[in-house]
């Protein structure tokens, strides 16, 4: 039964989506996986030099292998963050008679067909080469004992994701875990730097403790993974027939749906922006991005701080900036239900304003300070963007996104998906970075300091604090329009 499972994957592979597109898909998606893969190989040719020149007081070994267990640490994380179980695939056979203990080994199998367990091997394989003495030591067991981490990294991920317990447990458990690693820190200090390069030195010499440590590992992690699965799939249908997804709203949503005039509306789109694949991504990746550009522009900051203006514009803007691109389009599937239902539009694109507008606010709380610790102009420009991004960007994609008769499924891929991309999104992307030249001009023109942040941030605050009469006049044109949209929709 397991090969007969084995081989509904390979057939699910060869029917999949990605066969049937154009060949320019193909083509695009074959030379985006041969450019990662190639970076990656160059950077780990690369790297030794770089070390070597710029970090002379260690070795390039001593750098990279003495933050193994980080690099190991930050690999699960983003495996947390971002690999996808297969749980879709694993689904169908739930009402089959076949055995959960069969369906979670399988599921185990399957997981391992997936990018994140072999990437790290193209940067460490030249690195390694350039970095370790064949005649001394073993690279072949070292890339061994690399993929070996790796792959206690995905039984780990396995089990933590199949996880289940009480919610109402989960600030106990937090934490206890904090506590304790407060604790091993303090009552036991570890050199990670010397503790990663011993392991490493370890493997190129092939000790067998540390190849028998790692099997272990790898064993206890899957089987925790296995009895994880095999729980989850069992109270998937055995408890009382109903599913994992929690019934009615969660906490958070009842948090906001209490809150007085928007708070129904805040559900709709916490809930619109959270339960899709293309939504939810940049969600929940902009405040990093943000956090990134900030430290980056930090460190090494322009001697002109608009050098990087249209990279600050669009992320200054928070996520709204991304979101209101589509505006509209993401309502596309359920706009039947807004056109033939008697909601109050003007309370609708308010709230939908005013949500996007408090989530980008709490990106600018967590970014500012650190702009304003390394770098002032930046941090006022990036201020006076944000005003300027939130207010009068979010007022012209809702006012062009009531024009918009493109249909979004955010149910669909996250990727390559390029449902919902028109040469009128292009356009009026373009208006809107054109937009803050003028402003550039006058403060080239006038020599009055930051005179071109404070032109942002007036426009800005001047198209929040009178949102009640904009709202009013999108509303209106919304009114008139949602039959029109929604045969539109319709016809895609």
């Amino acid at each position: 039964m397991l090969f007969k499972l084995i081989d509904h994957t390979w057939k699910m592979f060869r029917r999949s989506e990605y066969f049937g597109r154009s060949m320019f898909a193909i083509v695009l998606i074959i030379f985006i996986t041969f450019f990662i893969i190639s970076q990656l190989v160059l950077v780990g040719r690369m790297l030794p030099g770089l070390l070597q020149e710029n970090f002379p007081q260690k070795s390039p070994a001593e750098w990279v292998y003495g933050f193994l267990l980080i690099i190991m640490l930050a690999d699960l994380g983003f495996r947390i963050g971002f690999q996808k179980l297969p749980s879709k695939q694993i689904a169908p056979y739930l009402h089959l008679p076949v055995k959960h203990s069969l369906l979670s080994i399988y599921q185990i199998i399957r997981s391992w067909i997936h990018p994140f367990n072999i990437y790290l091997l193209f940067f460490f394989w030249p690195f390694i080469k350039l970095t370790i003495n064949p005649a001394h030591s073993s690279q072949v067991a070292g890339l061994v004992g690399i993929a070996m981490l790796m792959a206690i990294n995905q039984g780990l991920v396995m089990a933590l994701k199949n996880l289940r317990f009480n919610k109402k447990s989960i600030p106990f458990y937090a934490t206890a875990v904090i506590l304790c690693a407060v604790l091993l820190i303090f009552f036991f200090p570890i050199n990670w730097a010397a503790l990663g390069l011993s392991l490493f030195l370890a493997m190129v010499n092939i000790k067998p403790t540390a190849f028998i440590s790692l099997t272990l590992l790898i064993i206890l992690s899957h089987v925790w993974a296995y009895f994880q699965i095999k729980y989850k799939l069992h109270y998937t249908l055995d408890q009382d027939g109903n599913s994992l997804a929690d019934n009615g709203l969660s906490g958070w949503e009842r948090i906001l749906a209490s809150i007085p005039v928007f708070g129904p509306y805040w559900v709709l789109e916490w809930q619109l922006v959270t339960r899709n694949k293309r939504s939810k991504i940049n969600f929940w990746i902009m405040i990093p991005i943000a956090l990134a550009l900030a430290f980056f522009v930090g460190i090494r900051p322009p001697t002109e701080p608009e050098t990087f203006i249209v990279i600050i514009f669009m992320i200054a803007g928070g996520y709204g900036n991304l979101h209101f691109q589509y505006a509209l389009s993401w309502e596309s599937h359920f706009f039947d239900f807004l056109a033939t239902r008697n909601i109050d539009m003007k309370k609708f694109i308010q709230a939908k304003f005013n949500f996007y507008l408090a989530y980008s606010f709490l990106q600018l709380l967590i970014v500012l300070p650190i702009l304003f610790w390394f770098n002032v102009d930046l941090a006022i420009l990036f201020t006076g963007l944000f005003f300027y991004s939130t207010g009068f960007g979010y007022f012209f994609y809702l006012r062009i996104g009531i024009l918009n008769p493109s249909r979004i499924d955010a149910n669909g891929s996250a990727s390559f998906n390029m449902e919902g991309i028109t040469g009128a999104r292009f356009l009026q992307i373009f208006v809107m970075l054109m937009s803050i030249f003028p402003f550039m001009i006058i403060g080239l023109i006038v020599p009055y300091p930051h005179l071109t942040s404070i032109l942002f941030a007036i426009t800005g605050v001047l198209f929040i604090i009178t949102q009640n009469l904009w709202t009013r006049y999108l509303a209106a044109k919304l009114e008139s329009r949602k039959y029109t949209n929604l045969n539109l929709y319709r016809e895609k």
